[in-house]
């Protein structure tokens, strides 16, 4: 059985992922910040290979994955998907150093720390997605998400690069506007016009980041690393 690491599980596009690799065979490990939401997963997840933990990101050191790894005896990985993230700050005149650093431990550092250390539990045919946004292009109002994920595609690349000897692919997938917890807060005009930047006309659908992502980590993308997975419906070209 193919076992993966998704953190943001107690988001909406994480939780989309687990299920939607439960149901494709995957045995699980769910991190996520709210233990509600990781009790709801589990609970829809029945008998499922589900494993869940709350974890926290901000100022993480890796050490607490490795120790619930060891403890799940997980010493072989097949995947690790990167989705949670972090949307806290301002423009450069006012961005606090606390925002900014928050900021970059939970859109940077912990993907570094997680990559660190379910690498050295992978083998050949294993696959690392890590979550972005077009604001990484294209920047935003939040400096510090903006560069933080910016810097998560040169953390991509870079592992593509240090780890395709071994086989191990890793990849960068842009989600479009989705319906969120981060978008939730959005007025319905706001939500219009932001659905009216796609090529489609829509935002996009958790589900459809989780596909995207599953994709990345099948054997169907067995050649493809170092890629960044374009999954905004055109929105990216209309900036």
């Amino acid at each position: 059985m193919k076992r993966v690491v998704v953190t943001g599980a107690s988001g909406v596009i994480g939780g989309a992922l687990c299920e939607l690799l439960l149901a494709r065979g995957w045995e699980v490990l769910a991190l996520g910040r709210r233990p509600e939401a990781l009790a709801a997963l589990k609970s829809a997840a029945r008998s499922a290979p589900l494993n869940v933990a709350a974890l926290e990101l901000d100022g993480c050191d890796g050490d607490a994955l490795a120790a619930l790894l060891d403890s799940l005896g997980w010493r072989v990985i097949s995947g690790l998907v990167n989705v949670a993230g972090l949307s806290v700050g301002g423009e450069i005149v006012d961005v606090s150093r606390d925002d900014w650093a928050r900021s970059l431990n939970v859109n940077l550092t912990a993907p570094m720390l997680f990559t660190q250390v379910c690498a050295a539990r992978m083998g050949a045919g294993a696959s690392i997605v890590n979550v972005s946004s077009p604001v990484a292009v294209i920047g935003a109002r939040k400096v510090s998400y903006a560069a933080s994920k910016a810097a998560l595609h040169g953390l991509t690349v870079s592992c593509a690069r240090s780890l395709g000897a071994r086989g191990v692919r890793v990849n960068l997938v842009l989600p479009g506007a989705t319906l969120t917890r981060m978008t939730s807060h959005w007025t319905p005009e706001k939500r219009t016009r932001v659905a009216q930047e796609s090529f489609l006309g829509r935002l996009c659908a958790p589900h459809e980041v989780a596909a995207a992502i599953a994709f990345l980590l099948s054997e169907d993308a067995s050649f493809i690393t170092g890629a960044t997975l374009d999954v905004t419906g055109g929105a990216l070209w209309r900036a």
